[in-house]
């Protein structure tokens, strides 16, 4: 009994040194990858990054979870491209799935949603990204609690330019091939000066108020399309929405980022719940769901491997 009990220990032991090393190189603010072959998220790492879908499932876009019936996304991502004259989606054409980091395969603890009303904000610009920003009101509440889901807090907060901040996204792995990834992929990215971003820019863009910068001026790491409506996760809190940018990842053109704390009082005329990070810091439980969850899959995985060799042992 006792050398059971000594290999239990030393089971456990090597799973917390492995979770010690994928905690390290996943949680760090030093680069971690591109999506273009870019990093694979864990499950609960994104508990407030959605998949938006047509009602034949396919991914679209991405959004945030900021309220429990409510999902921050960009207004771009509203276009019904089969609409010849640049109409709107409507509701009804969106199934919103949150809990889920692979896009074919559905797990028993994601969680669906019908969209009722769609935001767009009035002064969106299809040719600037002037105010890329929309909600989704949602037909059911978010069951926040669950560790695969959970709101993101906005942040109110000046991000200082370099800061190291995180995407994550379904989007093109390839630009030229144009394929979805499979799986959730994230990136970290520098916040980018704004003037700098405005030098960079001046022949594409003319960065109006409410956009920012982020990337490398190397290019290499960055979202992509597909990505677009997905949070940018800057200190913990979310301060980004992906909009627009030119090609992906090139050398000098950096991402565009909807700066989500200009347009809190347009957001908060419609969602009575906007959690700032000064009031409510609810990424720190996001955070503590997250280590929960990976405890479980520690000792879960250990009781697996125990059973298995007691199995050998005595048969």
């Amino acid at each position: 009994m006792a050398m059971y009990a000594i290999l239990f220990l030393w089971v456990l032991l090597f799973y917390f040194a492995d979770a010690g090393v994928l905690k390290t190189r996943r949680g760090s603010r030093e680069v971690s990858g591109r999506i273009v072959n870019g990093t694979e998220a864990d499950m609960g790492q994104f508990p407030f990054l959605v998949s938006l879908r047509r009602t034949n499932e396919r991914h679209f876009c991405s959004g945030t979870i900021i309220a429990k019936k409510w999902i921050l996304t960009a207004a771009h991502c509203m276009k019904d491209p089969q609409s010849p004259f640049g109409d709107n989606l409507a509701p009804s054409a969106i199934v919103v799935v949150a809990g889920e980091i692979v896009l074919k395969n559905s797990n028993r603890s994601n969680q669906k949603n019908k969209v009722v009303k769609i935001v767009v904000h009035p002064e969106f610009s299809d040719e600037t990204y002037a105010n890329d920003i929309a909600l989704l009101e949602l037909e059911h509440s978010f069951m926040l609690k669950s560790v695969l889901v959970h709101k993101l807090t906005i942040n109110r907060e000046f991000v200082e330019p370099g800061t190291a901040c995180r995407v994550a996204g379904w989007g093109y792995t390839n630009f030229t091939e144009k394929k979805l990834s499979p799986i959730l992929l994230y990136v970290d990215v520098p916040l980018m000066n704004r003037s700098k971003c405005q030098e960079l820019m001046f022949s594409e863009s003319t960065l109006p108020q409410g956009l920012m910068c982020a990337g490398y001026l190397e290019g290499g790491r960055d979202a992509c399309e597909g990505d677009s409506g997905g949070g940018l996760v800057c200190n913990g809190a979310l301060s980004g929405i992906v909009s627009a940018g030119y090609e992906c990842a090139s050398p000098n053109l950096p991402g565009m980022y909807t700066d989500v704390k200009h347009f809190l009082p347009w957001i908060a005329k419609y969602v009575d719940e906007i959690p700032l990070l000064q009031e409510d810091d609810l990424n720190k439980e996001t955070v503590h769901l997250g280590l929960v969850y990976r405890l479980y899959k520690i000792v879960r995985d250990a009781f697996f491997l125990i059973d298995g060799l007691l199995y050998l042992l005595t048969s």
